[in-house]
């Protein structure tokens, strides 16, 4: 329906207009008599004044979304494979080029994430590369912050001030006064961050976005990546407040999954009960729908722990050989939670509570997942915890249909930064959001694993334990996405040095001192380990697909040039020329392993099939709690100091 279409209709909608239905025709169909007033008619000859100027500047309206015209250009035509990196889940891509334009982007077949489907975020890739309010060259603020007024500069005045800035830091003795904030970089730029911060010699890399759940699994299972879940076999998934259907990664995949739980084992249909306060599109979809009071979940879980130990429901073998405290755990849950208490809690009634437990624990496999929404609670790392242990009491921990915890691909591994004094002395300082500076989070463990970044404004402003001198973000924009952000603004003002990496000007990059722009993806390299879930190690890589637009850079690039340009221990730490070098050398790893999908008698013969594919796919690992089930695979998923959850 087009604009004008759109209007009349929603005019023709209102109450103004009363039908008068009459039988027409022998087969007694109704059709409707419109009753039009003089005040109706003058309204309808107004609106459709409107829908007929809106309809006239649609097309410059849409035109402004694309730098191309909608026709085949001429040209050679060809299919590039790619990596979405517009959320999380990265799906394999491939991308038709027609004479040095992309004009399509279409799943990779070949990639077992997605299997050759894109969600319609993906097919936003196109209007993200020629965006015409992408930043087109790097900026330098010159009026006040958040003013918005900017000087273009070449690339180099850009690196050499901002390194120049940095070096300054370690000259003084003070690395630990630059902080790297970022917003789930993709691929493994999150590593890169954390190299270049390591290099510099500041603790302060700080994730913007809330880690319960990776945070849970560390302490219960010292994993040190983020679960996933084998919904493809499960038959019954208890899910709190997971948005399955919504806005859970991988996005293709996991519809995909759904339709397995639903139809895809003929008579064994799945079962599907949905804990959340609202009913949201994957309640709606699912067998049960449990409302719940917001941030209780961790106590129904507990509860629900309750009817399992109490009725001796819980998987014996797990619990016997590889728990450990199950005791103490279990005294303090009995003695605690039971459901009438947590019925008080939750304002779910007890018999719920109690069958939720009986069905969850007698139908293997079962699984439990916390959602995001359990994460961003101020109580989210209990919560998930205690939703987390639910698996581990029916023994679903790395079991077909339950918690998988999914093998990395083997990546060469990072070299260790150039340990100067400047760098081993800024490293042992505390980091500005670290746990050990807030009562109640002093764990060793989570010092080592997580930070709270929401507590990042309150230490800029406090200068404790030490002021805040740079600030570099990648794909964070705490402005508009973290808690409290007149605080943030706050914050932001007392920061001497402000770089943001961006491909547009957002709420806080109108705060940066400089905005250096970041290529699309479909203008760089990426290579990225898949989304846990899938049971078997899958690294894809994507190259850039067209010759960049505007005067922007990769920046993968721009981080290593900037290491070179500070000099000392960060230009040792970065041998690499550019970020495609630091890739190939990372991949180099899957070359030397000899497994996986790709076989080839050199390391040229091996990227060439790589690029090509656009993937590589190892075999299946076994399960640690499977049949095949191997004691080494038991130390890989339980790396506890124990050896046990």
């Amino acid at each position: 329906m087009d604009s004008s279409a759109l209007l009349l209709f929603m005019a023709f909608s209102g109450p103004a207009l009363s039908p008068d239905r009459t039988p027409i025709g022998e087969n007694g169909v109704d059709w409707p008599i419109m009753q039009i007033s003089r005040r109706t008619f003058l309204k309808l000859a107004g609106v459709s004044v409107a829908a007929a100027a809106l309809y006239e500047s649609s097309g410059s309206i849409l035109h402004a979304l694309t730098l191309i015209d909608e026709t085949t250009p001429p040209g050679k035509e060809t299919w590039v494979p790619s990596v979405c990196q517009l959320c999380p889940a990265e799906c394999g891509l491939r991308v038709r080029v027609v004479g040095g334009l992309a004009v399509k982007i279409g799943g990779n077949p070949r990639n077992p994430n997605n299997q050759g489907r894109t969600c319609p975020k993906g097919q936003a890739g196109l209007q993200l590369l020629y965006n015409p309010d992408r930043l087109q060259t790097p900026l330098k603020r010159v009026g006040e912050r958040g003013e918005g007024r900017w000087r273009a500069i070449s690339w180099n005045e850009a690196i050499e001030t901002v390194a120049a800035r940095l070096r300054d830091l370690r000259l003084a003795g003070t690395p630990e006064r630059m902080a790297f904030l970022y917003d789930r970089p993709p691929g493994l730029l999150g590593e890169t961050i954390a190299h270049f911060c390591q290099a510099m010699g500041t603790p302060n890399a700080i994730d913007l976005r809330p880690n319960a759940l990776s945070q849970a699994v560390f302490l219960t299972q010292g994993w040190a990546s983020r679960p996933g879940f084998d919904l493809d076999r499960t038959r019954y998934l208890l899910s709190f407040n997971y948005a399955l259907l919504e806005s859970a990664q991988p996005t293709v995949r996991l519809l995909r999954a759904y339709s397995f739980v639903r139809r895809g084992r003929p008579g064994d249909r799945g079962r599907i009960v949905q804990i959340e306060p609202r009913l949201s599109v994957t309640a709606i979809k699912a067998d049960e729908w449990v409302p719940i009071r917001p941030g209780t979940e961790g106590a129904l879980a507990l509860g629900l722990a309750w009817v399992i130990l109490r009725e001796r429901l819980y998987d014996r073998d797990f619990v016997t050989n590889h728990s450990h405290g199950f005791e103490a755990w279990s005294e303090a849950v009995l003695r605690d939670y039971p459901p009438s208490r947590v019925a008080a809690l939750t304002g779910i009634p007890e018999e719920t509570i109690k069958r939720l437990a009986r069905e969850f624990a007698g139908t293997p496999p079962a699984v439990a997942v916390g959602g995001e929404a359990v994460d961003q609670q101020t109580n989210g790392l209990a919560s998930q915890m205690a939703i987390h242990s639910l698996n581990a009491l029916v023994g679903s921990i790395d079991v077909p249909g339950g918690v998988v915890m999914q093998r990395p691909p083997p990546l060469e591994p990072w070299p260790s930064v150039f340990m100067d004094d400047v760098t081993a002395q800024g490293l042992a300082q505390p980091r500005l959001d670290g746990p050990e500076r807030y009562p109640g989070t002093r764990s060793a463990a989570l010092q080592l694993r997580s930070g709270q970044a929401h507590r990042l404004p309150e230490a800029i402003l406090s200068g404790d334990p030490y002021p805040l001198e740079a600030l570099l973000l990648y794909r964070a924009n705490p402005l508009h996405d973290a808690p409290e952000p007149k605080a943030w603004r706050e914050a932001l003002a007392q920061v001497p040095l402000i770089v943001s990496f961006d491909s547009f000007i957002e709420e806080t990059s109108a705060y940066a001192d400089y905005i250096l722009p970041d290529h699309t993806f479909l203008e760089r390299w990426i290579a990225a380990p898949l989304q846990p879930s899938l049971g078997f190690p899958v690294l894809a890589v994507g190259q850039p697909v067209v010759e960049p637009l505007y005067n922007t850079r990769a920046f993968g690039d721009v981080l290593i040039r900037l290491a070179h340009q500070v000099g000392g221990g960060p230009e040792a730490s970065f041998p690499w020329a550019d970020y495609l070098e630091l890739l190939r050398f990372r991949i180099s790893g899957l070359v030397a392993s000899g497994r996986g999908s790709i076989r080839a008698t050199t390391a040229d013969e091996f990227w060439s099939q790589l690029t090509t594919h656009g993937l590589w796919v190892d075999s299946p690992y076994p399960f640690a709690g499977g049949d095949e089930g191997e004691a080494e695979a038991w130390e890989t998923v339980l790396a506890t100091p124990s050896g046990k959850f």
